[in-house]
């Protein structure tokens, strides 16, 4: 179990929700549940090969019309959470059809399970131009909301009060939520106040059948009390394992 903390400061509303450019390929697999999450560090679109392929043209063509509804999502929440910020990958799978079959969060930092949810059922609807070759093809589209998390780091750190906290709760989290991490990578992420009462929560899986846990996951965490400090807001992340 790792676990990150970072000190947050309020997000500044970005002119617009955007997502990098640039398009990387992967060797063929079966999909985001044989894809280790944390073997890419590429900031752009990764296509994963299923026989079919789409374009980076194809994506941003079908995907771009989505930005307002996703800085809809964005600002519906901001008010209320105004450190609000992070990363979000969206991993698709779209049908030969052009439609999308499913899309999830593969990985978020964002925190806020709420401003998740509502980017996905954006997402979801979206159609793309008949994938090229036989089947279907997936990829990982990453967006980018709100102010950095400049002062975000990762590091092993159970040793801390909340580390503690995290590795003494996981084993009936993961019970709670019927999740079995020895299969899924499932990462969380929670705003938490001074006085140690967590504000949001959001989570990520990399594989798709793990998809209906989040909702459960994210809620649990935001239902806990950690401990007290004497800063702002604090932005924790940690992966349950």
């Amino acid at each position: 179990m790792s676990v990150g903390l970072a000190a947050c400061g309020k997000a500044a509303l970005p002119p617009r929700t955007g997502a990098k450019a640039g398009l990387s390929s992967a060797a063929p697999s079966a999909g985001p549940s044989t894809h280790d999450p944390q073997a890419d560090d590429s900031d752009g679109l990764v296509t994963k090969g299923l026989i079919a392929h789409l374009s980076e043209g194809d994506i941003e063509l079908a995907l771009t019309p989505r930005f307002d509804d996703f800085q809809r999502c964005y600002e519906a929440r901001v008010h209320h959470l105004r450190a609000l910020s992070g990363r979000i990958e969206l991993a698709f799978r779209v049908r030969k059809d052009g439609t999308t079959r499913w899309v999830y969060p593969k990985l978020s930092t964002l925190g806020d399970r709420a401003t998740e949810r509502c980017i996905l059922n954006a997402a979801s609807s979206t159609r793309f131009r008949s994938p090229r070759g036989e089947g279907e093809a997936e990829f990982v589209f990453p967006l980018e909301l709100g102010a950095r998390d400049e002062g975000v780091y990762e590091a092993e750190n159970v040793d801390s009060r909340i580390g503690r906290v995290v590795k003494r709760r996981a084993a009936s989290v993961l019970l709670r939520c019927k999740t079995r991490p020895r299969r899924v990578h499932i990462r969380l992420t929670a705003y938490v106040a001074p006085s140690g009462r967590v504000l949001a929560a959001g989570a990520s899986v990399d594989r798709v059948e793990a998809v209906e846990s989040l909702d459960c996951l994210a809620d649990t965490v935001r239902q806990w009390s950690l401990p007290r400090s004497n800063a702002g807001i604090s932005k924790v992340a940690f992966a349950l394992r």
